[in-house]
């Protein structure tokens, strides 16, 4: 993982902004793939890695819907 850390830390760096933002938007696929592998649960493993890992640390309760809406809409959006 710190590969990916380090990458995107690059990218930010050197103002490779759409580089940073896929590495972003793909370490909790990647994170949750090695937590709970096999196929056809991307969706539930990203949600569920994100509630878990992302949500407590990054967002702060002030009355919006479910934080996770966000990333995942994000990420459906540039794929």
């Amino acid at each position: 993982m710190k590969r990916f850390t380090d990458a995107g830390r690059l990218a930010l760096k050197s103002d490779n902004f759409y580089a940073a933002l896929s590495l972003a938007l793909m370490i909790p696929d990647i994170c949750g793939s090695v937590e709970d592998p096999g196929p056809g649960k991307s969706q539930k493993r990203y949600e569920r890695w994100c509630e878990q890992w992302v949500v407590p640390k990054f967002t702060t309760e002030i009355g919006f819907p479910p934080a996770l809406q966000l990333p995942i809409a994000i990420s459906c959006a540039a794929a």
